[in-house]
């Protein structure tokens, strides 16, 4: 009885050991989810550009739309650090990759929000905008250079499969 009593104890305890620690996402998965995130995060951004494209621009439309930027990309760095690291050998570089990712894309929304703040009337709004352009561009650029690192890193591997069959990553491939 005590030997049985033991035995559940420890069972118990193990079992609760586990709970909490979520076991890290399959490279297939992990894929879908940072390609997910970033088809979401680029469409959130060209909402937000195009709400300001329609000739009505606005100090307040300019700074809504910032605003939307930030809340993106807010949402974006969440999503990718729920992710984790993908169970692969090259998991390790793969996060690395991401966080530098996370990084570039929350300063390029930082440098729109400072120009956007900047912004007192019309004519200040239409000179801001080339810089918004080249930021949202260079973060554009970024976002395809981290695709295309994380696609190559582990050459052959399940890491590489993954971003080429993963669902989500079908618009990447195909600009590359």
């Amino acid at each position: 009885m005590k030997l049985g009593l033991a035995a559940l104890l420890a069972s118990l305890a193990l079992l609760a050991a586990g709970c909490g620690k979520s076991k890290p996402p399959s490279a297939a998965d992990w894929a879908n989810g940072v390609c997910s995130a970033l088809s979401t995060w680029k469409t959130s951004i060209t909402s937000a550009v195009d709400s300001v494209q329609g000739g009505n621009v606005t100090k307040d439309s300019v700074k809504s739309a910032a605003d939307d930027a930030k809340t993106a990309t807010n949402t974006l760095t969440d999503d990718l650090k729920k992710l984790g690291k993908p169970n692969t050998n090259a998991g390790a570089q793969a996060q690395q990759t991401v966080d530098q990712l996370s990084t570039q894309v929350s300063d390029g929304v930082d440098t729109i929000e400072t120009t956007v703040k900047s912004i007192t009337d019309v004519s200040s709004g239409l000179a801001a905008l080339p810089t918004v352009s080249s930021t949202l561009k260079t973060l554009n650029d970024q976002i395809t250079a981290a695709y295309k690192t994380l696609s190559n890193l582990d050459p052959g591997g399940e890491l590489q499969k993954a971003f080429q069959s993963a669902p989500d990553c079908a618009s990447f491939r195909k600009s590359q």
